[in-house]
């Protein structure tokens, strides 16, 4: 009985784990397992979403806060959409003080990028845009960055991104940027502010990098399965 029961649990928790690896591909997009199992990220939200998501797609969100500035310049404060799909990260001191300004208000609004340029050569947008604004309160001046401030915008994307553009007015500029495979992220250092989005190659049919494919993990679970019963079989014997 001890032997069968092993045996049972052994079969359900492969099963489990070759369903899980399955699911990984969902609603068409490739999607990477979170540190507390297999199941997979939340679904991107966007603004203009792709025709085979629009049904189920829940509009991304925007988000906002103010940076106190204080004697010795601004607080350390990272601002995040309500939705956790873009940030910025503002570092100690990376504010210059104006006079009689006390706070620095910002604000990310996302947006459909296809409304504000087209992208590089060779590059499609993966994920909404988003705009950050700063003004300096309570005068509204805006806020100029200074490039040695080391300010990172973050963004997370719903594909296979590897670049986040920045927008100059009349052109995306590609931005020096780290990828974060685990969690679906960009990060990139800014010297000013502005429109913001994530892109990447024309490879919607392949796997990112970094991203084991579905195939992978059911062949792994199931090969871990035979492994095992061979093992208890020659235990019983």
């Amino acid at each position: 009985m001890t032997f069968r029961s092993l045996t049972s649990g052994l079969i359900a928790a492969g099963l489990y784990l070759t369903v899980a690896a399955l699911s990984l591909r969902s609603g068409g997009l490739i999607v990477r397992p979170v540190f507390d199992g297999l199941a997979p990220p939340a679904p991107y939200r966007w603004v203009d979403p792709p025709a085979e998501l629009a049904e189920d797609n829940i509009r991304a969100r925007g988000g906002g806060a103010t940076i106190e500035l204080g004697p010795a310049g601004s607080v350390a404060k990272s601002i995040t959409t309500g939705d956790g799909q873009a940030s910025v990260i503002f570092p100690a001191g990376s504010i210059a003080l104006r006079p009689e300004q006390s706070t620095v208000r910002v604000r990310i609004t996302p947006k459909d990028p296809d409304t504000i340029g087209l992208p590089p050569s060779n590059l499609f947008f993966d994920g909404n845009a988003y705009e950050v604004r700063a003004t300096y309160e309570p005068s509204g001046e805006p806020l100029m960055l200074d490039p040695a401030a080391k300010v990172q915008v973050v963004l997370r994307y719903p594909r296979h991104a590897t670049s986040i553009l920045r927008w100059t007015g009349s052109a995306w500029d590609i931005l020096d940027t780290t990828t974060v495979p685990q969690s679906l992220q960009l990060l990139a250092a800014i010297g000013d502010l502005g429109s913001f989005v994530s892109a990447g190659p024309p490879q919607s049919d392949a796997t990112p990098p970094g991203v084991t494919p579905w195939w992978a993990y059911a062949a792994a679970g199931s090969g871990l399965l035979l492994v095992t019963l061979g093992a208890l079989r020659r235990v019983k014997r």
